[in-house]
């Protein structure tokens, strides 16, 4: 298990200040296969950043959307 803490406004990936992509680059590069989250803030609306950080978290691990 891999925990992250980063400095942050908690905003989702592509509407904070955090290049979420080096770090999940790190971990692929490193074999990590377990399990990915994110807690971040439910702004500008849940459904927004929940889809922004699936899109997210999806493209810089390289796995294909549904």
């Amino acid at each position: 298990m891999v925990r992250m803490r980063m400095p942050s406004n908690r905003w989702a990936p592509g509407f904070g200040h955090l290049n979420f992509q080096e770090p999940l680059r790190v971990l692929t590069a490193l074999g990590y296969t377990g399990f990915i989250s994110a807690e971040v803030l439910q702004k500008p609306s849940f459904q927004e950043a929940a889809r922004k950080t699936i899109r997210v978290l999806r493209e810089a691990l390289s796995i294909p959307l549904r």
